[in-house]
């Protein structure tokens, strides 16, 4: 084909990586025009004796327009938002030499794209220094002064220092203020802000590679716009003051996409510890997939293979990335390796709440990192990590086996089938995020209502005999999580809460008068409570219990009562069990399927037998799962 200018360039196609331990450097060459072709050169170099260069961290993003850039005077295509990364960086810092994965890696051939990711964290821990690109958001400009001013002013130790632990006093933000309006900041209640947080909410903080890329790098550094923010100060000061100080409201917005905030502290937290201990600290693989739940990739295997290198099993040759295998293939692979490891409990823990059936022939008990419903009862991963709070099969030893027969993956486990779900309660959709006490009081009141009358229906209150009413539904509001921790601090805290906010809800209901029903109900909640006195967290309280009243509130046959995640759709086939698995912290649903198996359903709290009571060595059996 000719065009105006002549021939098209050839394409340019890589030659291969011969030697082991190998990686190829881009060159790009410096130019006058910010708008002009990016030409480069592309070489092989040995990785224990490459010469200085920049590693980028991006998002591909979605696959659209393309922008070609010439090697040796052969074109390559690239997507749109490299190129923009890569001509910035050009206008800063004229020729340079980078490591990007879309260009230095073959991205047509699998054999070298495994070997390649096998070497990432290395290439990532030997670069000069670790670019990560974020694309701009709207009104940036600003948001770059503002935010530069407070990570300089944070790294000089210059900032109103936030003691942290719940709600802001107004003593301290009076002080933010006044600092504010001393440099020239824009006041708490400008846009600005909005715009900083808007740039925590880029994609890039969701990617599956972000925490190995930046994890590993002696100098990271985050590029926006033409700022460069080192990107520990600047998840410091978004973490520690930003969202504390200047944005609370945005900051409770910012907690409903878990994958930025929690990415934002695990990497807060794994590269301070490196810098402690000037060592990587290894985590479980497992570990760190519920820690980064969530995460986006452009294929299902990028979700296991970005964490492989960092984590305890980082050399460990079943788990090497592979690609060309489907998806299924690689998740099978590693859920075997962690049953042949003893991690079975680990790996049952992960395993999602699905509100849609599995794939034809897939396994229930095999984790789909790549699933969106993946979310527990408990609403956090810390419930799969070692220092569990519930111990609900006591101290069982786990007996986990899989083996596959005519193409089914079968699980055996040791259990209890400790009793059948009878009955459904309500759940509340509607409570999104953390809200303020008085918006959350008048739906959890009405959430503990209908949870009292469901436990009078089946006289479900004989199973708490030493503990009063209250207790009992407050402990189910929270799934007992903060429950454990308040009550160390001090004594029925959980109790004070629950009377807290049901007494609020009488005095000033949100939506109309109540029903003399409704009010005959939470005084029989109340009637047996003792009041050990006021001083708890009462918004903790209630934030814990918004996110458990999202939940299905359901009821065994024997009276218990407990919830899980109304995504499930349990009871709607006859039959689901609450089963006890040894070495299990917590409880499972699990659905009775053809020839005496089950399927996983998901992982529930049932009050009264999450440490150990109901368990009975004499009465577990072998359970099948498909």
């Amino acid at each position: 084909m000719t065009g105006l200018h002549g021939p098209a360039p050839p394409s340019y196609e890589h030659s291969p990586i011969q030697r082991q331990r190998s990686i190829r450097l881009l060159t790009i060459f410096a130019a006058d025009d910010f708008e002009a072709t990016l030409r480069a050169k592309l070489k092989i170099h040995r990785l224990d004796s490459t010469p200085e260069y920049t590693a980028l961290s991006y998002v591909w993003g979605k696959a659209g327009a393309t922008i070609p850039i010439f090697i040796d005077g052969h074109m390559l295509k690239i997507r749109k938002n490299l190129s923009v990364a890569l001509k910035r960086w050009r206008r800063r810092q004229g020729t340079f030499r980078i490591w990007v994965d879309a260009i230095c890696i073959n991205q047509e051939d699998n054999d070298e794209k495994s070997s390649q990711v096998q070497l990432m964290r290395f290439i990532y821990q030997s670069a000069r220094m670790v670019l990560v690109y974020l694309e701009e958001a709207d009104g940036w400009e600003e948001a770059n002064k503002a935010m530069q001013h407070l990570c300089e002013a944070k790294k000089d130790g210059m900032l109103p220092e936030y003691a942290g632990g719940g709600t802001p006093t107004a003593d301290f933000l009076s002080e933010v203020d006044s600092y504010l309006q001393k440099w020239g900041l824009p006041a708490r209640e400008s846009d600005v802000w909005q715009s900083v947080t808007k740039v925590s909410e880029n994609s890039w903080f969701q990617r599956a590679w972000t925490l190995q890329e930046c994890y590993v790098s002696n100098n990271c550094q985050i590029f926006h716009g033409n700022t460069l923010f080192d990107l520990d100060i600047f998840c410091d000061t978004l973490r520690d003051w930003i969202f504390s100080a200047i944005a609370t409201k945005i900051w409770r917005h910012f907690l409903d996409h878990t994958g930025p905030s929690s990415r934002i502290s695990l990497l807060n937290f794994q590269r301070s510890r490196k810098g402690q201990d000037q060592e990587l600290l290894a985590l479980p693989l497992f570990t760190l997939l519920a820690f980064t739940n969530g995460s986006q990739a452009t294929k299902a295997c990028d979700l296991i293979y970005a964490l492989i290198g960092i984590s305890l099993q980082a050399d460990h040759p079943s788990l090497q990335p592979k690609y060309g295998l489907n998806e299924d293939d690689i998740f099978i692979r590693v859920a075997e390796y962690a049953i042949e490891e003893g991690e079975g409990p680990l790996l049952l823990h992960s395993v999602p709440n699905l509100a849609k059936d599995l794939p034809k022939g897939s396994a229930s008990w095999i984790p789909r990192w790549n699933a969106d419903e993946t979310r527990s009862t408990f609403g956090t991963p810390s419930h799969r990590i070692n220092d569990c709070i519930f111990s609900a099969s006591g101290h069982s030893d786990p007996a986990f086996h899989s083996r596959e027969i005519q193409g089914s993956h079968i699980l055996s486990v040791r259990g209890l089938i400790f009793d059948s779900i009878e009955q459904l309660g309500t759940c509340r959709t509607d409570i999104k995020g953390q809200v303020d006490l008085a918006e959350i009081a008048d739906p959890i009141t009405e959430c503990l209502v209908k949870a009292h009358n469901l436990l009078l229906s089946r006289d479900g209150y004989r199973h708490y005999p030493n503990e009063c009413r209250a207790s009992v539904l407050s402990r189910l509001a929270t799934c007992d999580i903060e429950g454990n921790a308040w009550h160390v601090r001090a004594p029925a805290l959980n109790q004070t809460a629950m009377a807290m906010v049901l007494a609020h809800s009488i005095k000033k209901p949100q939506n109309g008068p109540r029903s003399e029903a409704d009010v005959a109900s939470i005084k029989d909640i109340m009637v047996d409570w003792d009041s050990p006195g006021f001083g708890c967290n009462v918004e903790l309280f209630a934030s814990a219990a918004a996110n458990g009243f999202r939940l299905q509130r359901f009821i065994t046959s024997q009276g218990y009562i407990g919830q899980a995640p109304q995504s499930v759709g349990i009871g709607r086939s006859e039959g689901d069990k609450v089963v006890l698995i040894a070495g299990c912290h917590v409880p499972f649903i699990l659905r009775p399927q053809a020839e005496g198996r089950y399927s996983v359903v998901g992982d529930c709290y049932l009050h009264g037998i999450m440490d150990g009571e109901a368990w009975d060595e004499g009465r577990a059996v072998v359970i099948e799962i498909v």
